[in-house]
């Protein structure tokens, strides 16, 4: 009897390159020439004629800023025509300090892009004209199509674009801490989450945090993924973060209205000025 995987992608699309290491694997994509926290052009990574496959999963990994202890947020952006006229797919997804030996600042999105479509990004960075590199993977053509989940939309709840900074929320030591306020609000009904932790401390500590993203309201949360891990390995202002949490797949339903909060651990010296940024797909 042959056995037959759950679900399959038979079709994959990537924009590593040749040589695979950080300083060279994916694309760079740079900040504004010369002001702080504002989006840089915008650099096509796949050409339409290149997407053959309607589109089901976006892995994404950051890593390499050209200057360390920088914030970034990426937009990803479509054009379903397959050209230059960008719309923004995945907006302001926050990268800090990314580095290639810590596996980047990764990112999983169930998403839906037609065939056809032209694929790019552009970021904006806590200092003016400071690139990263962006590592892209799409998958298409699943064997199983009547079990695929994709989305249409991301939101993106908690970022603060005139600092390039998240929602601020205060870790605790070895043990978790308290709910932060509310990063924000759904608009719509969530489905699967994402979440991006940045740090605005020029001197970040060898740590580890180990984060707990819930939805609900002041008095009733409950948990939508335990154990979102960013890990610093020193004072290098390097870091590293897992798309998915402890305890797996992030696939949890939230309804619109509701609102999202964090709290966290950390694992040595707590670095200053914390926050969090929140993904759902809708």
């Amino acid at each position: 009897m042959l056995w037959t995987p759950h679900n399959e992608f038979s079709w994959k699309l990537n924009n590593w390159g040749a040589t695979l290491t950080g300083a060279a694997m994916g694309d760079v994509i740079t900040a504004h020439a010369s002001t702080a926290h504002t989006k840089g052009t915008a650099v096509s990574i796949f050409a339409g004629a290149a997407v053959i496959a309607d589109v089901y999963e976006v892995h994404l990994v950051f890593n390499t800023p050209s200057v360390a202890a920088t914030r970034f947020f990426a937009d990803l952006l479509v054009d379903p025509a397959g050209g230059t006229s960008w719309s923004v797919l995945i907006a302001n997804i926050a990268i800090n300090t990314p580095s290639f030996a810590m596996n980047g600042a990764q990112y999983y999105f169930p998403i839906y892009i037609k065939a056809g479509s032209s694929i790019g990004m552009q970021v904006s960075c806590s200092t003016a004209n400071i690139n990263v590199r962006a590592m892209v993977s799409i998958s298409g053509k699943p064997s199983r199509p009547d079990l695929v989940q994709a989305g249409s939309v991301v939101e993106t709840i908690g970022a603060v674009t005139a600092t390039t900074v998240g929602t601020a929320f205060t870790s605790g030591a070895g043990t978790v801490g308290s709910y932060s306020g509310a990063l924000g609000t759904t608009v719509r009904d969530c489905w699967f989450w994402q979440l991006g932790i940045l740090i605005d401390d020029a001197s970040q500590t060898a740590n580890a945090y180990v984060i707990e993203l819930a939805a609900g309201d002041e008095t009733n949360k409950h948990v939508i993924g335990n154990g979102f891990l960013h890990t610093e390995p020193s004072t290098t202002e390097t870091a590293g973060k897992s798309p998915f949490p402890l305890d797996g797949m992030p696939y949890h339903r939230v309804p619109k209205g509701a609102s999202l909060y964090v709290r966290s651990a950390h694992n040595g010296t707590v670095d200053s000025n914390t926050s969090a940024v929140a993904y759902g797909v809708a």
